[in-house]
C-alpha cells in the first residue's frame, strides 16, 4: 500500500512489482460527506479534488479505481496527476493473485 497528498497541477509515477497483476487507487474523501446523488461539482466550487490516472480516467473525492497492469515497452508505471484545485490525497494497493 502506498499514500501519498498532490497540491494541484503536480504529478507522481509510481513503478509497480513484478508480481502485481492488480492495483486499486482510492482518491480519499477530505471535504465532508456528500450523497451518492451529488456531484463533487454540485458541493465544491472548485470540483474537489481530482486525479488523473495515466492520462485518461479522471476521479473525484471518494472514487476508487481498479488500473490495468500492462506493460508498455517494459514499463509497469501508474502515473497520478492531481487536476482540481485542492490538495488531493489517495492510496494505491498493489495485489496478486
Amino acid at each position: 500500500m502506498f499514500a501519498s497528498i498532490l497540491s494541484p497541477k503536480s504529478s507522481v509515477k509510481h513503478e509497480l512489482a513484478p508480481t502485481t497483476t492488480k492495483a486499486y487507487l482510492h482518491n480519499i474523501m477530505r471535504s465532508g460527506y456528500r450523497g451518492p446523488s451529488t456531484a463533487a461539482s454540485d458541493k465544491y466550487e472548485d470540483g474537489g479534488a481530482m486525479l488523473q490516472v495515466n492520462g485518461g480516467l479522471v476521479m473525484e473525492e471518494g472514487d476508487g479505481a481498479f488500473v490495468e497492469v500492462k506493460t508498455v515497452d517494459g514499463s509497469r508505471e501508474v502515473e497520478v496527476k492531481n487536476v482540481g484545485e485542492r490538495d488531493a490525497e489517495w492510496l494505491l494497493f498493489e495485489m496478486s493473485e
